[in-house]
């Protein structure tokens, strides 16, 4: 590469790093939106992949890797989170569900 070529930005990163905080932010307890936070880390983790294989095909064309690297590692974060959050989820509330069937067939 010549001294006077310009690195590109990589194309995809920022939504990599976007789709990587919605999917943290939108898996918290409090904020409930599991699926949601489960959709934008799996969106992250493609696009991330994708984005990194265009990287690694020409590493010396393009800078933000850092930026691209931070959104797939919070992408995966999220995954994690939302998995957790909705077992949490389910345990809690399928007692709750055996007992209501268990109430209404009383009945």
């Amino acid at each position: 590469m010549n001294n006077g070529e310009r690195k590109l930005s990589l194309p995809g990163s920022g939504t990599v790093l976007t789709y990587g905080i919605l999917s943290i932010f939108l898996s918290v307890p409090l904020v409930f939106c599991c699926p949601i936070g489960l959709i934008f880390a799996l969106l992250g983790i493609s696009k991330g992949n994708k984005t990194k294989r265009l990287y690694l095909n020409n590493p010396d064309k393009y800078v933000d890797y850092n930026q691209l690297s931070i959104g797939l590692v919070l992408s995966y974060i999220g995954l994690v989170v939302s998995i957790i959050v909705f077992l949490i989820f389910v345990l809690f509330f399928s007692p709750m569900i055996g007992w209501l069937f268990a109430l209404l067939k009383m009945n």
